[in-house]
């Protein structure tokens, strides 16, 4: 028998026929042997609308797409902060961003809170510098070396405490709004914040840095916007987002400190 069974089906032996007389016959089929072809297009096409987003980008190997998304958000001069365990590819996309990495023992939260302690004192030397670094935790979900997993919460905290990103803020804004959600955010937010809000696809209003007086005027329109549509706004959440802190509601609006 063929594989799956599938070598009696006229059907599909006529697309294997067709397959090879297209594209020919090889061991397989990345870009990088043979140039990006339709079928690659097509596949990214069909993924982005199954994920309901604008693009998707499939990769011929995995090695190669953790190895090249480090190094595509943290550059020179950046700072990562880095269980020592990591798998190879995590070290190589480290080694390709060129940026300074700090590691930490293998799960040991007191050690990366050490680290994240003289990175903060090194910042206050030299805010000029601190104001263009950008700061990032990585990490793995299960370790391929070890099989332990990692201290999701307690990560999290530390990073949102010394104000780490990508991966903590910029998953944690889409996995809390969504798409027809609505976000009213501080201009001036960091780069990881501006990630999220983009990965969330929610309606975004921004506001002049710490004016609240413009904030009310964003918060008053959406008010009026909400009233005209009772039935959506019931639907849609609201968030506010400025500095560290993002307020959450439901079908009201937050109150702020003075």
């Amino acid at each position: 028998k063929g594989c799956l069974s599938t070598r009696g089906s006229s059907g599909i032996n006529a697309e294997y026929g067709a397959s090879v007389h297209k594209y020919g016959v090889g061991s397989c089929g990345p870009r990088g042997f043979y140039g990006t072809i339709d079928v690659h297009l097509l596949l990214e096409e069909k993924l982005a609308q199954y994920m309901d987003v604008e693009e998707a980008i499939i990769y011929s190997y995995g090695f190669s797409t953790i190895a090249s998304a480090i190094p595509a958000y943290s550059k020179r001069g950046d700072v990562i902060l880095c269980d020592k365990e990591v798998c190879y590819a995590i070290q190589k996309g480290i080694l390709a961003s060129r940026s300074t990495v700090y590691y930490y023992n293998h799960n040991d939260m007191d050690h990366l809170v050490e680290l994240l302690e003289e990175q903060a004192k090194r910042d206050r030397k030299n805010p000029k510098k601190a104001r263009v670094t950008n700061r990032f935790l990585v990490t793995e979900g299960l370790f391929v070396n070890t099989g332990k997993q990692w201290y999701q919460r307690r990560v999290r905290e530390e990073a949102i405490i010394y104000s780490y990103g990508f991966s903590t803020i910029a998953s944690a804004i889409p996995a809390y709004s969504k798409r027809g959600d609505v976000i009213l955010c501080d201009k001036e937010v960091c780069y990881a914040i501006q990630k999220g809000i983009l990965a969330s696809r929610s309606t975004v209003y921004y506001y002049n840095h710490n004016d609240m007086d413009h904030l009310v005027e964003l918060l008053e329109e959406q008010a009026k916007r909400d009233r005209k549509n009772p039935k959506k706004a019931r639907v849609t959440n609201r968030f506010s987002g400025y500095g560290r802190v993002v307020l959450s509601t439901r079908g009201r609006y937050p109150t702020f400190p003075n």
